[in-house]
């Protein structure tokens, strides 16, 4: 923003702000709060919407998060309307980074693109390479590795092109830490060794701030993987020390917790939880101070593994019951996110006169969770979205739509035989082989009970047989036992595929249909099998074709 034209003041009072930003220096927050008053008495909307903004940001940085969630809609009211395309893209960015650490990972995604249009509409490049860093970080949380390397390959060009901005270069490091941990994941070791390479270099160059310095939380976990990775165990338990002593330092670890709580699970995989014991010990204030139910719950989570592993039970009893009761309140906390967001929302469309279509699209995402909660994968209403725009893509490309309707053979006496936890955790592991095909391009989702829909797009039949093989193979390999199944002694799957090009005659409901055809024939036929046809009903051409 332009402050050229505001008298001395103002423009002193916006420079002190702007400085204790650069060091995340607490005075921040009186800066800020004293340059909303100078722009209320102002009456100047414009300078008003940057000060409520980057009240907000300090907020946000100290744990202050209700009133950070007041500031910023108050900043974004006045943003909308004076068209800051900017500041708004910077808003709907931290909006995103609030509903994430909330848990609600699809509204994240949402408001970062919203955020990405803004910053795209007014030629905000460093902006544009902060949000697809961001991006990156939903990806990544679902799993999606290459998805996410191909958001930090964007941001991170754009980032180096502004290296004069607040926190460049501490963004850079943050993205080049996400890159490393996807290759990582990948199992492609020297690729996150240049990543790291590329980190040393900037650390080197003297370029991060004292602030930037004391904030690394997630550069130490990705050490620590890196390290271990490499057979390195000195370095890598260097690396542990250095996570433990920034934990000390650190603010707040709201950024840094989903790397923080992997590398919690990695240290009883190395046997070290002791480590997770002072890890615990470290984060649980910072967690406490944030009143963020989403780490409250996840810190339990660790908690719960924490006992599990030291068999330590009147301790994992009191774990349990609070894991117990964080679940619960956890609906209530989705709920209530989706509400903040419609409030956000509808303020903002009031000012663009259309409150109603905001507000109608608003209680749709409140009624809707789009992911199954015991799986983790979509579901039916997230599968009803994607399956419509699928079908929608290959009518007008004119290319393949193959869908997959799946169970689990026997599922009724598998429940019988061994109950319905065992049930539920077997759902879990099937759903565990569908992510693998998520990631080569397939959309998975739960269905309800035991049955799944995978849909391919633009794969013809041998393609979409030889990824159904692997599914099948990969169901048989985790060799859970099924002792009322006729198929196997371990759990199995049929599959019922319809794949074609959809014409004018074809609804997406007929591909369904069909596959379903499949799925019962199979299952009367050749349960644990797979079979793949081209039309709505069953017939000898169906097979043929």
């Amino acid at each position: 923003m332009d402050l050229t034209k505001y008298d001395n003041e103002i423009r002193a009072l916006a420079d002190r702000l702007m400085a204790a930003r650069s060091v995340s220096d607490p005075a921040w927050l009186r800066y800020g709060a004293a340059l909303v008053t100078a722009a209320r008495q102002a009456g100047d909307s414009k300078l008003l919407g940057f000060a409520y903004y980057y009240l907000a940001e300090a907020c946000f940085l100290f744990n202050r998060y209700e009133l950070f969630r007041k500031n910023l809609l108050k900043g974004m009211r006045c943003q909308q309307e004076t068209g800051d395309g900017a500041l708004l893209a910077r808003s709907y960015n931290m909006l995103a980074i609030d509903a994430m650490n909330q848990g609600s990972t699809d509204l994240g995604l949402d408001f970062l693109l919203k955020a990405l249009s803004f910053a795209e509409a007014c030629g905000d490049r460093y902006q544009q390479g902060v949000i697809h860093t961001n991006i990156a970080q939903v990806y990544i949380r679902l799993r999606q590795d290459r998805t996410a390397l191909r958001h930090e390959r964007l941001g991170v060009p754009l980032l180096r092109s502004l290296p004069r901005e607040a926190f460049c270069w501490y963004n850079i490091v943050m993205a080049y830490c996400a890159e490393g941990e996807c290759y990582l994941r990948l199992g492609r070791i020297e690729q996150a060794r240049k990543s790291m390479g590329r980190i040393q270099r900037i650390l080197a160059s003297g370029k991060l701030t004292p602030a930037d310095n004391v904030s690394l939380l997630t550069l130490h976990c990705f050490q620590t993987k890196l390290y271990h990775s490499d057979g390195d165990l000195p370095r890598r338990d260097e690396s542990l020390r250095q996570l433990l002593d920034s934990l000390d330092k650190a603010a707040a670890v709201t950024d840094s917790f989903d790397d923080i709580c992997e590398v919690g699970s990695f240290l009883l995989t190395i046997d070290r939880p002791e480590l997770l014991r002072r890890l615990l010990e470290r984060i649980r204030p910072s967690v406490a101070a944030s009143g963020v139910l989403n780490l409250s719950f996840r810190l339990s989570e660790l908690t719960v593994q924490y006992y599990q592993y030291t068999g330590k039970e009147a301790a994992l009893a009191r774990a349990l019951a609070e894991y117990c009761a964080l679940s619960r309140r956890m609906e209530a906390e989705r709920i209530r996110a989706y509400q903040n967001s419609v409030a956000v929302q509808t303020a903002l469309e009031e000012l663009r006169k259309k409150q109603l279509a905001i507000l109608e699209e608003n209680i749709c995402l409140i009624r809707q969770a789009q992911t199954d909660p015991l799986t983790g994968l979509s579901n039916r209403l997230a599968l009803n979205r994607f399956s419509e725009a699928a079908f929608e893509r290959a009518y007008k490309r004119q290319c393949t739509l193959a869908v997959c309707i799946l169970d689990i053979d026997h599922f009724k006496e598998f429940n019988d035989t061994y109950g319905h936890q065992a049930g539920d955790d077997c759902l879990v592991q099937v759903a565990q082989a569908l992510r693998h095909l998520a990631e080569q391009g397939a959309f998975c989702a739960r269905y309800g009970g035991d049955e799944f829909v995978v849909l391919y797009e633009g794969l013809d039949d041998e393609a979409v047989t030889a990824r159904a093989e692997g599914l099948r193979q990969a169901v048989a390999e985790l060799k859970i036992p099924h002792r009322g199944s006729s198929v196997a002694p371990y759990v199995t799957i049929s599959q019922g595929i319809r794949n074609s090009v959809p014409s004018t005659e074809n609804r997406l409901w007929d591909f369904l249909f069909a596959a379903d055809s499949a799925l019962y024939h199979i299952k009367k036929n050749e349960k644990g099998g797979i079979l793949l046809i081209h039309k709505a009903r069953i017939s000898e051409s169906s097979f043929s074709e």
